[in-house]
């Protein structure tokens, strides 16, 4: 039995107090615990003994039956007398007395003599009030511990309390409970058991507990620790060992008493909290299952606000993921790559299984499938009409729409079978006030209802991606009215240098199945009253025109053309002209004009009926504008010049415009002996880019040097795209240091700003050479030569640095 100090002081007391009073050879205090006797004594010597089992001492028993003193002065004579403890002295004379608090016995005050009549009744009397006292000074100093415990408890549990509050993590709200609950409780171990969100019990956190159960494992319905989890109320268990559940690896561990408290989220069962003391302590009392419960119901709440907090983090998690997913849609710009990325990606936003988008397509009245993610069959291709199925529904509507069970919903498209027994969720996708296309989001697991924050995750998802679904339209028509007018102004720039009529003409017929995809082509020059065909190619084999003459005033597709002077587009010819039907199927046929006057007609056939298109047909009639008046559209030449100067891809000038502007800078910097530096720029490792992320992330990271390179230069600085991955820039007026600072600056920021794609940051570098003017350089190839050289340099000595011409080694 372990004594606290002040019990010991108090002991030390009354110890001296009996030695005072009394004429005693040996002073014993006995106090009582329900699992046995405990001495204490002074004589011989300190001695504290634990476990006396005197319940077959018959002046104990006397003791404790009769409740009041009893003194003996010849224990030879007396058959009761029966020693505590072996002595080298003989005990002659013996007096005891209980002690007492409300009839409850705490202890005995033993006396003994080595001399026979030392004690009497007065004395007796005496140590019988002493035994009473005793008891009332005892009992007050268990009260007082007892406050005192309490209040250090409640000290501990409050700042047990403080400490878990703070904690918003799960993990983290584990290791503070049981931290402080076993400092608290005095536990030599402790755990916890929570059901994950399948409902199957789990030991996710514990401590110092048998390893006998994986964290990952289900908890065996049979195991102790389901017990508070089934009946959801506390629990004492003052002695494992005898439990018939109880484990023979826990007991050999020295598992002797538990307490444990469920755990609850908004009234329902969420787990329990155990606490275990082994056999070295004493066992939990029903006050340690009292404040347990204090803590448990603390360790519910904040695990309840804990899990507020992760949904919240979550939602914020993917809102950033749809910010870096809107980031990514800004660099996916061909539209089918773009249409999978959009459904690919607001499949993993809503955790759904797939999906389908559809394009809008009013002049028709509906809308197409264009791209399928995950759904088995594809229907991409197919036209869905307004009103009919998930798609057309939405379009009518212009709503976000949600169909639990699509097998039951009553508007379903019978041949869509995929969808049967899917729950749906559809949202319009508008930009610039109309509408684009339909997203529609599927999931595998019947009677799924998607929530208010998923509607709103795929409502601004659905709003960005309509964005990017728009800007790739505008992107793909800038690239095509790009290819067209350079096209064009190479046209316009062969057929102004030819004179000759024949010769002309034979140059627009080859030129013109780079515009249009035809089997022939014929060229009519009006001649007084009808329309000479004075040239005609081939790509297939079909009837010849050559030098046919059709009267203006004739019924042909060619004279209704000059005629009105208006381009006409035939899908099928047979159906205006049934005798032409053995000739052709499609024609397309425009005017030739110059100084508002219809000079003759360009017309292109088809063997296939319905194959040119109004594209077609506008593109014939700007080929036609070109070839006969060299430049009819002043606005259209601006822009094909300026894009036949630009690299497409990074929106730069290109190597050929480079070298034109290149040399006037030259030639004007050596006739005025001014400074001019070149750099010559290369991407490093780019084709490692290439090949492990794919070449439509190494055209974003040529995006973003070309970006960062103009962002860090002059206005009168010339910046090209030199080839592949290296990029050139001029510096007029720039000597060899202000070339070095422009240099840095852009390899450091090309090296500080990843190319984020998705889910990879890839780390960018570039190697620089530096080139500038000297008396030796007479060439601008020269110059182009010395910084190629000093390019060379800078990656042979490591990469990712910049190297000055005149320099073997120069620092990143």
């Amino acid at each position: 039995m372990t004594l606290n100090p002040t019990k010991k002081a108090l002991l030390k007391i009354l110890e001296h107090c009996l030695r005072h009073l009394f004429n005693a050879d040996g002073v014993h205090i006995l106090l009582h615990t329900e699992q046995a006797w405990h001495v204490y004594s002074t004589q011989p010597q300190n001695v504290e003994q634990d476990g006396f089992v005197l319940d077959d001492n018959p002046l104990l028993q006397s003791l404790l039956t009769e409740r009041k003193a009893i003194y003996i002065n010849d224990t030879s004579t007396n058959n009761q007398w029966h020693p505590l403890q072996r002595n080298e002295h003989p005990v002659y004379s013996w007096m005891g007395a209980p002690i007492i608090i409300q009839d409850e016995i705490l202890g005995v005050l033993w006396l003994e003599s080595h001399t026979t009549g030392v004690f009497s009744q007065d004395q007796c009397d005496l140590l019988e009030k002493l035994g009473q006292f005793s008891g009332e000074i005892f009992d007050k100093h268990q009260l007082h511990r007892e406050i005192c415990i309490k209040m250090q408890r409640e000290r501990l549990l409050n700042e047990a309390t403080r400490q878990i509050n703070s904690a918003l993590e799960q993990p983290l709200i584990f290791q503070t409970s049981v931290q402080h609950a076993m400092t608290l409780f005095q536990a030599d171990a402790a755990c916890f058991v929570l059901y994950d969100d399948h409902r199957v019990l789990h030991l996710p956190y514990q401590r110092n507990i048998p390893p006998d159960i994986n964290p990952d494992d289900p908890l065996p319905p049979d195991d102790l620790l389901w017990q508070t989890v089934k009946d959801g109320i506390p629990w004492l268990l003052e002695n494992y060992p005898k439990h018939p559940l109880a484990k023979e690896t826990w007991i050999k561990a020295g598992i002797k008493s538990a307490i444990s408290v469920p755990l609850y989220i908004r009234g329902q069962i969420l787990g329990a909290f155990y606490l275990f003391r082994t056999r070295d302590r004493e066992v939990f009392e029903a006050t340690d299952l009292e404040s347990l419960e204090t803590l448990g119901g603390q360790i519910s709440t904040t695990l309840q606000n804990a899990r507020l907090f992760a949904n919240e983090r979550q939602r914020a998690d993917e809102l950033g993921a749809l910010r870096d997913t809107l980031a990514d849609f800004s660099a996916q710009l061909g539209l089918p790559d773009l249409m999978h990325a959009i459904l690919r990606r607001a499949a993993a936003l809503l955790l759904a299984s797939g999906g389908e988008l559809g394009l809008y397509e009013p002049e028709y009245g509906g809308l197409r499938v264009v791209s399928c993610y995950n759904m088995g069959q594809s229907d991409e291709g197919t036209f869905i009409p307004i009103g009919q199925g998930v798609m057309g529904t939405v379009v009518q509507t212009g709503e976000i729409l949600i169909i639990p069970n699509y097998g039951a919903w009553e508007n379903r498209l019978l041949e869509c079978t995929q969808y049967v027994g899917h729950s749906v969720i559809a949202a319009p996708l508008r930009a610039r006030g109309k509408l684009v296309g339909v997203i529609n989001i599927v999931d595998e697991n019947t009677g799924r209802v998607f929530n208010e924050n998923e509607i709103h995750i795929l409502k601004t998802f659905a709003q960005q991606a309509a964005i990017a679904v728009d800007n790739a339209h505008l992107f793909e028509a800038a690239n095509r009215r790009a290819e067209e007018a350079e096209t064009l102004r190479e046209v316009s720039l062969i057929v102004a240098g030819i004179l000759d009529k024949d010769q002309a003409v034979q140059r627009i017929l080859e030129l013109l199945g780079r515009v249009v995809i035809c089997d022939s082509a014929i060229v009519l020059l009006k001649e007084a009253d009808v329309l000479k065909v004075v040239g005609e190619r081939q790509w297939a084999e079909t009837p010849s025109f050559l030098d046919v003459a059709f009267p203006i005033e004739s019924d042909s597709p060619y004279s209704e053309v000059a005629r009105h002077n208006t381009p006409l587009l035939l899908p099928d010819i047979s159906e205006r002209f049934p005798e032409w039907r053995e000739s052709h199927q499609a024609c397309m046929a425009v005017p030739l004009n110059a100084h508002n006057q219809v000079l003759g007609v360009l017309a292109v056939h088809r063997s296939d009926p319905h194959y040119f298109t109004q594209t077609n047909l506008r593109l014939l009639s700007a080929f036609a504008s070109h070839v006969s008046t060299a430049i009819a559209n002043a606005h259209l030449y601006k822009e094909a010049q300026y894009l036949a100067i630009t690299d497409p891809l990074t929106r730069i000038y290109n190597r050929r415009y480079f070298f034109e502007i290149a040399q006037r800078e030259f030639d004007r910097a050596t006739r005025y002996d001014h400074q001019l530096s070149m750099l010559m720029l290369d991407i490093d490792h780019f084709k490692a880019v290439n090949d492990t992320y794919g070449h439509q992330t190494g055209d974003i990271a040529l995006q973003k040097v070309a970006n960062i390179c103009r962002g860090s230069i002059r206005d009168i600085d010339i910046l090209a795209r030199y080839g592949g991955e290296e990029f050139i820039i001029l510096l007029p007026d720039t000597g060899q240091q202000g070339a070095l600072h422009v240099a840095h600056r852009i390899g450091n920021k090309i090296s500080n700003v990843p190319t984020n794609v998705g889910e990879y940051s890839i780390p960018i570098t570039a190697s620089i050479g530096v080139a500038t003017l000297t008396k030796e350089i007479t060439t601008l190839d020269m110059l182009i030569g010395q910084a190629d050289t000093m390019l060379y340099k800078a990656k042979e000595a490591g990469r990712n640095r910049v190297m000055p011409q005149g320099t073997d080694t120069y620092n990143k």
